[in-house]
């Protein structure tokens, strides 16, 4: 699942299909039913969002310090 989100920076998304963001930026596959709609998705967040959080990762607190994107 991925929730998108109109803010002044942009498309941000959020969800739970990417784990970490090695997932989406080293196009390893997350949990999925579905490998074919996983990789769908993965391309859809890398054409269309701005900002991606991946809602498992610590990363997103070193990415964002102040837990903000806009």
């Amino acid at each position: 699942m991925v929730d998108a989100i109109e803010t002044e920076a942009g498309t941000v998304m959020v969800g739970d299909l990417a784990f970490k963001y090695g997932n989406l930026e080293g196009y390893l596959p997350g949990l999925a039913e579905s490998l074919t709609e996983g990789d769908r998705t993965y391309q859809r967040i890398r054409s269309q969002a701005a900002h991606f959080i991946p809602i498992y990762d610590p990363e997103v607190l070193r990415r964002y310090p102040k837990g903000e994107i806009s």
